[in-house]
């Protein structure tokens, strides 16, 4: 069975997470207060006589303080971009075990897959893609899922298809090429919390959608579709 909502939870886990500490725990006054304490090392080091044998000015000492504490701020107010930028990885992670851990759940429902390879094979190859764009294409193959099923999102209502009409696989890939950016380098990729937002949706949107459609294709049960037949039962 996949548990496509466990997964979409977890990304409002991750949402609500990220933006709870920018707007709670990241506020001015903590952020002053985080600045004063990675300054406070700082009297004692200008009391110390081994790296100031011969003492040190007021003024200086002010000086001295005053831009430490500007580039301790600068620092700090900075973690908002972190945090961003480490929600975003952690986003695209949720989704990628989604697309792995579907791939199993057809093959445990569909053996016959596995002529040719055992599913721990096809598992592993899945995974040993280098990149996001390699796993991607091979998911898709693997599961018989064309690039236009991807966003057929006629399971949504007529205003979620109409936002995502223009939508395509270089989005996805993008978000991911972002996510190796982040990773790999040192600078702060994503700036925006409405970017972060539109992420999350997508992958939101995305997820249901494949389910829908692996549900249609291979007969594996999802949540989604055990909640319809419910209701279907119940009336």
């Amino acid at each position: 069975m996949i548990n496509e909502l466990i997964y979409t939870s977890r990304l409002g886990d991750i949402f609500l997470f990220v933006g709870n500490l920018l707007k709670r725990g990241l506020n001015k006054k903590i952020i002053l207060e985080m600045t004063g304490d990675l300054c406070k090392g700082v009297e004692h080091m200008f009391n110390d006589s081994k790296i100031f044998p011969n003492g040190i000015s007021e003024e200086k000492k002010t000086k001295m303080f005053s831009k430490m504490f500007s580039k301790n701020l600068h620092l700090v107010s900075s973690y908002r971009f972190w945090i961003l930028n480490y929600g975003w990885l952690m986003m695209c992670s949720v989704f990628e075990d989604f697309l792995k851990d579907s791939i199993k759940e057809v093959l445990l429902k569909n053996p016959d897959l596995c002529k040719w390879d055992t599913m721990d094979e096809i598992i592993i190859e899945f995974s040993s893609r280098k990149t996001f764009k390699k796993r991607l294409y091979y998911f898709l193959k693997k599961l018989k899922i064309s690039e236009t099923e991807v966003f057929d999102l006629s399971v949504f209502k007529p205003e979620i298809q109409k936002k995502y009409e223009d939508a395509k696989i270089e989005n996805i890939i993008e978000i991911f090429s972002k996510r190796h950016d982040i990773a790999h380098t040192d600078g702060v990729v994503i700036r925006s919390v409405k970017e972060f937002e539109n992420a999350k949706e997508l992958f939101d949107k995305l997820i249901i959608n494949l389910s829908f459609h692996i549900n249609k294709k291979w007969n594996v049960r999802t949540q989604m579709c055990d909640m319809r037949q419910g209701i279907s039962e119940e009336k």
